[in-house]
């Protein structure tokens, strides 16, 4: 995804979440959403854009920490169990 759209994308991810919890966002949520959004594996996350605190929750077969960090929350020997 080039800059621009992913600029967009996590404009518009931003703006859906603080309308959906009823605040207002402020730029380091911003930085957070784009994060997990870069394709580089960051140091709050578990693997490449998910896991962690942050981000969204891990597919199977991606790294983890915890059963959280996973969708279906098993995390087996640090992978994201099916």
């Amino acid at each position: 995804m080039g800059h621009r759209k992913a600029f967009w994308a996590a404009f518009l991810l931003v703006t859906v979440m603080s309308a959906s919890c009823g605040t207002i966002l402020g730029l380091d949520d911003y930085h957070a959403v784009m994060k997990c959004m870069d394709g580089v594996h960051d140091e709050k996350e578990t693997d490449v854009d998910c896991g962690g605190a942050d981000c969204m929750k891990c597919p199977p077969g991606k790294k983890c920490a915890l059963n959280a960090d996973c969708e279906n929350a098993n995390c087996t020997m640090s992978v994201c169990a099916p």
